[in-house]
């Protein structure tokens, strides 16, 4: 087994799809599983804190990669040296716990405990193993049989028997249902998500924004006729319609860690749970305008979320992390924000890529507007010539350029706006990480 080393935790950080810093602080956040040099699997508990240290380590900090310490659901303590160098972290194995594969594995293990549930009642371990072949009619998923039942964490079998039996005890209870996940019907229903998103004036970038069913349960005998949808609203007015009926319905699944599961419903006609601005911050306070790259916006109503707009150091990437005290939002990159923008009736950010050539050029004008508008909401620190100077260095990359004027132009708008737009603004952005916009469709989420 070989440690993930610093060099190995920064070798792709000018690469989104690469990082393994947004990998790990990806799989931390959704609390799935990491493998351990060792050989064991853990999940660690979300804690703010270490989430913003991992976020902060710079290449050639030692100490602060080595001083870096997660605490499991068992209440062990962790380094990022002890983390396993998997395939997925770049090593040559077969992946951590938190992976495609074993995500894959726990989704698909819900829709045969609950299919075991269904048919005896009951869903430990012995019963599924026992009786699995008895029910192959009533899931449909893409992980074998072997693997499902082959597994032994006592965290994860307790997740699965704990979700079946709330689901069989409470929504599905007395009925005839069959439970899927990558089955030929899922892909049919987001095969036609895919050909009519492509129709919204601002269309999602992640399917999981629209729906983030991980599972799905179809009545027995369930026929999906979509095929007449000509728009998303058509196909979401489906969705709700079978969701209240009980005929379909998506399920988002969150790991059970504590005595009791509790459920949720998302795009139903929900009233929902007002979130108020709170204020921004442009730059880190006595650092001037160079201080950071990032920019926040505060917010309040049932949690307290802040909102972090930043790029990924490649010109790139520009977007929203959204992290409360009581709980992770997700991310809302920049079409979503241009489409709340535009929603108000307000200005909206220029194009991307032509902020990318100016930042690259170091285009007076554009440094110029940056600058002017930073000092209605900050102190820069310095006279525009010094900042123009400074800018226009090869020590000023144009990633910050980029980063810095988008940030900084977001909050100009809303600023120059109403508080009421402010206030909507905010809305409609925690709505979008929480899959709960306009556009997004009807789900359960078990938690």
């Amino acid at each position: 087994m070989a440690a993930l080393s610093m060099t190995d935790f920064f070798k792709y950080a000018d690469d989104d799809a690469k990082d393994r810093k947004l990998k790990i602080l990806q799989l931390y956040k959704d609390s799935k599983a990491f493998q351990l040099k060792d050989g064991t699997n853990v999940v660690f508990k979300f804690e703010k804190t270490v989430y913003n240290k991992i976020a902060g380590l710079k290449p050639g900090d030692k100490e602060a990669y080595k001083d870096v310490t997660f605490t499991t659901t068992k209440n062990q303590k962790k380094k990022l040296t002890d983390l396993e160098k998997t395939k997925e972290l770049g090593g040559g194995g077969k992946g951590s716990g938190g992976g495609a594969e074993n995500t894959k594995m726990n989704e698909s293990s819900v829709c045969l405990w609950c299919a075991v549930y269904e048919k005896y009642g009951k869903s430990d371990l012995a019963t599924v193993v026992a009786n699995y072949s008895k029910v192959k009619k009533l899931y449909d998923v893409d992980e074998k049989d072997q693997v499902m039942i082959g597994q032994t964490d006592p965290e994860w079998l307790n997740h699965y028997e704990k979700v079946s039996k709330f689901l069989m005890d409470g929504m599905f209870k007395g009925g005839d249902y069959e439970f899927h996940r990558g089955s030929a019907k899922v892909k049919k229903l987001y095969d036609k998500y895919k050909q009519l998103n492509k129709l919204i004036e601002v269309p999602f970038s992640d399917a999981n924004k629209w729906n983030p069913g991980d599972i799905w349960v179809f009545k027995k005998d369930f026929e999906l006729e979509i095929d007449d949808c000509q728009t998303l609203d058509c196909l979401n007015r489906y969705i709700i319609n079978a969701l209240a009926d009980r005929t379909m319905v998506g399920i988002s699944l969150k790991k059970i860690e504590g005595a009791a599961v509790h459920q949720k419903n998302f795009n139903v006609g929900e009233k929902r749970p007002p979130t108020i601005w709170n204020g921004y911050r442009v730059g880190v306070e006595g650092k001037g305008i160079f201080g950071s790259k990032d920019v926040y916006i505060y917010s309040k109503g049932e949690d307290e979320i802040n909102m972090q707009f930043r790029s990924f150091d490649n010109l790139s990437g520009w977007q929203g992390e959204l992290i409360g005290k009581t709980a992770k939002y997700g991310k809302a990159a920049y079409g979503p924000v241009n489409r709340n923008l535009k929603d108000l009736g307000l200005e909206t950010l220029p194009p991307q890529q032509e902020i990318v050539t100016k930042a690259k050029a170091k285009q007076v004008a554009l440094l110029t507007e940056l600058y002017n508008m930073f000092k209605k909401y900050g102190e820069p620190g310095m006279t525009l010539k010094n900042f123009l100077e400074t800018a226009k260095s090869t020590e000023t990359k144009a990633d910050w350029v980029y980063s810095k004027y988008l940030g900084v132009k977001m909050i100009d708008i809303l600023m120059s706006s109403t508080e009421k737009n402010r206030n909507a603004f905010t809305q409609g952005l925690v709505g979008y990480a929480l899959s709960n916009s306009k556009d997004s469709s009807a789900f359960i989420k078990i938690y």
